[in-house]
């Protein structure tokens, strides 16, 4: 907050040529002290103040401090007001809020000339301008600390609340020392700005410090970052007191130059001149008043005080103070102002003009309704006497209370009126429109479904009509516990529990009249939907083949529909479930899930385990595939894929066969050709043939007869010939002679080499392993002394033959009877 300091006006000018800034050409008007002078320059856009006559603003009091009165500082939070006093050198510590002097400080080294208070380390920094220094005092014991030099003929003192530092003007010097308060040390030399530096303000959103220097008609502007100045702006005449508008971003500076003065607005933005007002003689003191957004203005020579409008940059009520009023200063919370009177010897405590503001409890009501009125006055000077009421409807009432309570018996809209009267006779006035509504009906509750499942989300509503609106409560009961709000007309409930919720609203309107809750809506809150495991007829199949799964559920809203997971391939809906034309083999887990008609979920039921086989083969080998008869067969049918279990039809079998699971034993019982194949069927009663596969079955090898024909005499060839039948080609026929040698065939030749006699055997084997044998013996008489009448060869071919076709036929006999076949060596 900047602070007015004083120094005896010596009437210097400028030096050097000036340039005004937007100044309107003309000479500036003049005005008396009894009425505002019109302004010399308005803002763009802006229009001056409508009054029906000057607002005086009175003086409620004179603080009375002793000697001259040069500077005024404030510590808003505690109420506190110190007063410099330049030839008694005291600072005086007022109360603000009672006017009242707490207690005197002693500056016996030096003259007060101007103070500043800093919030920041609660202390008082006071300019001794004849001692070229500045003293903290501690406000807490009223202990001076050590001394701080400055520059020459120091000033005015600003306490910056972007950066915490001081900022003291040196009129000797041209230019501005700057105090760290939580140190109490000089920055160094001092900021050079222009000639004469006199006040100070500033722009705490920016950290802007603005500099009025009387001897060059110019402002400084320092950025308080850094303390560097960033610009100058060249007035008219000699400025002097500052004031910083944060409402408009303007910069307010006093010239004391002329018979009277002015107030030149400098754009904070662009730095010109955007408006200049003539005030009285010698405005050496100046401040803002945020509640009015206001500039008051102490004329030094005229003993009164200039009111300019921050919206019109215009003066719009001067009124008379004590002798050579000088540094102001506004406290913000009684939004009273305080004056120095430097010839007085007096600060002046002033009261703005009576102003209030009316307000009710609702801004509108319902019918029957207790409102409460509130007038509340706003300046003006205290005690107020009385608040007489017109309340519309044709109540009046005079109280001593701020305070009435009415209520109105019919809807409608009323005008209420106040006229407060304070202690000083001045009267304001203060109206309000008041609508007031008939009262509410119950509100009905709605629900966005009809049903529900538990963990599903409903959205109740409800609405009501007539009333103050907006409804200002909705008070629902019945609701779950998990609910995203519970006094708006919306809202979003996740159900926990089944059952039947009973959901009620009541609603309290704008006015605070309370509607009971309608009939309670009923809705049903059914258990989460539920999937069992699924159901076939079968626990696998083959590829082909058909199968039906199916399903049941529980729970839910309404007739539940499934979602089926893991099916095998080939599948679509169908009667009683999903039909599947079984495609791809595999191992499957069939699962659903069941949906309500609310479109709630369930979770996946328990699989059904499902396997897809492929479709089998089969296919039938024989040990043998040519046989005699009474020889044994043996098929087998070699089974792959399907689903195992398989059963086995023999088709076209020898008969006499027997079965044994897979193998087919058959034994030859007489001639013939079979083609024996099977068809396989495995537990999914998947089914396949084979191919069939050729046996033959052929009669029993049979040797009917051996004959041999030559000379029986000792060294003569014989040839044995092997009459045979039956058996399975090829047949293998060996002959075994005396001495071990052997031949192959069905004839064969053999020489005896002495007389005697020889058993010859020859073996026959047909193909499928049958064979047979027989034996003959052959004697070779010795040489004969005389020929005989007989013819001995024939006789014994005869004989020999003869004994030859019987040993084979008994030899074959006896074979058969042992069930068996043999085989002679080959």
């Amino acid at each position: 907050m900047a602070t007015g300091g004083w120094a005896f006006f010596d009437g210097r000018a400028a030096s050097g040529p000036t340039i005004r800034l937007g100044a309107a050409p003309g000479a500036p008007s003049t005005g008396s002290s009894s009425s505002p002078p019109a302004p010399s320059l308005l803002r763009p856009g802006a229009t001056p103040a409508t009054r029906a006559s000057p607002v005086e603003w009175p003086e409620v009091g004179a603080i009375p401090i002793g000697g001259n009165p040069t500077g005024v500082a404030l510590d808003p939070t505690s109420g506190e007001l110190y007063v410099t006093s330049l030839s008694a050198g005291t600072i005086t510590i007022v109360n603000a809020t009672d006017d009242a002097v707490v207690s005197t400080i002693d500056d016996a080294s030096g003259m007060p000339s101007s103070d500043v208070y800093d919030p920041a380390n609660r202390e008082l920094l006071v300019v001794e301008g004849t001692q070229d220094r500045v003293t903290p005092i501690d406000v807490g014991n009223g202990s001076q600390e050590p001394q701080i030099s400055v520059g020459n003929d120091p000033y005015d003192i600003l306490y910056d609340p972007a950066n915490g530092l001081l900022y003291v003007t040196n009129d000797g010097s041209g230019n501005v020392s700057v105090i760290n308060g939580s140190t109490d040390r000089s920055a160094g030399a001092g900021i050079p700005v222009g000639s004469s530096p006199i006040g100070l303000a500033v722009d705490p959103a920016s950290d802007t410090i603005f500099v009025a220097n009387e001897g060059s008609g110019t402002i400084s502007v320092i950025d308080g970052s850094n303390d560097t100045v960033v610009a100058n702006v060249t007035l008219g005449g000699q400025p002097y007191a500052l004031a910083w508008d944060p409402a408009d971003g303007d910069l307010y500076a006093t010239n004391v130059a002329g018979a009277l003065g002015e107030v030149e607005v400098v754009n904070g933005t662009s730095l010109e001149v955007v408006a200049v007002d003539t005030v009285g003689a010698m405005p050496v003191g100046a401040a803002y008043d945020a509640f009015t957004g206001e500039v008051l203005v102490a004329n030094r020579n005229s003993g009164n005080l200039s009111i300019v409008s921050g919206i019109t940059d215009s003066v719009v009520a001067t009124f008379a103070l004590g002798a050579s009023p000088g540094p102001i200063v506004v406290d913000p919370e009684t939004d009273s102002a305080f004056v120095a009177n430097f010839g007085s010897g007096n600060v002046s405590v002033l009261a703005r003009p009576l102003a209030s503001t009316l307000s009710s409890g609702p801004v509108v009501a319902d019918v029957g309704e207790a409102v409460r009125l509130l007038a509340q006055p706003i300046y003006g000077v205290g005690p107020f006497r009385h608040f007489a009421w017109s309340l519309g409807d044709g109540g009046r009432s005079t109280t001593a209370s701020s305070n009435l309570t009415h209520s109105y018996s019919a809807p409608g809209t009323y005008s209420v009126e106040v006229t407060v009267t304070d202690a000083a006779n001045i009267t304001s006035e203060a109206s309000l429109a008041l609508v007031v509504h008939a009262r509410p009906i119950e509100a009905t509750p709605r629900a966005s479904r009809a049903a529900a499942d538990v963990g599903e989300s409903v959205v109740f509503t409800a609405s009501a009509t007539l009333g103050t609106v907006p409804y200002a409560t909705y008070t629902w009961s019945g609701l779950g516990a998990d609910c995203d709000a519970a006094t708006t007309s919306s809202v979003s409930c996740l159900m926990t529990t089944s059952g039947v919720a009973q959901v009620s609203v009541a609603v309290t309107d704008a006015a605070g009249v309370t509607v009971p809750a309608a009939t309670p809506l009923r809705l049903a809150i059914d258990p989460d939907p539920t999937a069992d495991s699924p159901s076939s007829f079968r626990a696998s199949g083959d590829v082909g083949q058909a199968v039906t799964f199916a399903v049941q559920g529980g729970g839910g809203t309404g007739n539940l529909s499934f979602v089926w997971s893991g099916l095998p391939g080939g599948c679509s809906p169908g009667p009683g479930g999903i039909v599947c034309g079984l495609t791809t083999p595999g191992l499957y887990d069939v699962q659903a899930q069941a949906v309500d008609e609310n479109g709630m979920y369930s979770l996946l039921g328990p699989a059904l385990a499902f396997t897809v086989f492929r479709d089998p083969t089969v296919s039938v080998v024989a040990d043998r595939v040519n046989i005699d008869v009474g020889e044994s067969l043996n098929l087998s049918a070699l089974p792959e894929l399907g689903s195992g279990g398989y059963n086995v039809t023999w088709w076209d079998a020898p008969p006499g066969c027997l079965v044994n699971q897979l193998e087919l034993n058959c034994v030859g019982p007489f001639p013939s050709t079979f083609t024996p194949w099977a068809v396989l069927t495995d537990s999914d009663g998947g089914s396949v043939a084979s191919t069939p596969v050729r046996v033959v079955i052929s009669p029993s090898v049979s040797l009917s007869t051996v004959t041999f024909s030559g000379s029986l005499v000792a060294g003569s060839p014989l040839t044995f010939t092997a009459h045979l039948s039956g058996g399975t080609a090829p047949l293998t026929e060996t002959w075994i002679f005396p001495g071990g040698s052997t031949s192959q065939g069905p004839v064969s030749t053999h020489a005896f080499t002495s007389p005697g006699t020889y058993r010859v055997v020859v073996w026959v084997n047909d193909s499928a392993g049958e064979s047979v044998e027989a034996r003959l013996s052959v004697s070779l008489p010795p040489p004969a002394a005389a020929p005989s009448p007989w013819n001995t060869d024939a006789a014994t071919l005869i004989v020999g033959a003869m004994a030859l076709v019987l040993v084979p036929v008994a030899y074959a006999l006896r074979q058969r009877r042992r069930g068996r076949s043999r085989r002679g060596p080959a």
